[in-house]
């Protein structure tokens, strides 16, 4: 399992290449296309931006949540902007 857990001094996190699980927090965290979530992911912080894989459910609260990418459970998100 891959956990990250940087609050708030980081301004951008990245989802690695492949992680089984991922439960982040940063001022944008970004799952970049060509990434794979093996797993759920638990985001949060001011921005949420999911253009990859997740082989799993999403749970996102943020300013704003984009996911544009595949996601083979459910998406739950919360946040001023969703989409």
């Amino acid at each position: 399992m891959r956990l990250l857990s940087i609050w708030p001094l980081v301004v951008l996190v990245m989802v690695g290449q492949t992680a089984r699980a991922a439960v982040v927090r940063g001022e944008a965290v970004v799952v970049q296309r060509g990434d794979v979530v093996d797993g759920n992911l638990y985001a949060a912080g001011g921005t949420v931006y999911v253009f990859g894989h997740v082989r799993g459910d999403v749970v996102a609260s943020a300013g704003e949540v984009i996911v544009d990418g595949d996601v083979d459970g459910d998406v739950l998100a919360a946040g001023r902007f969703v989409d």
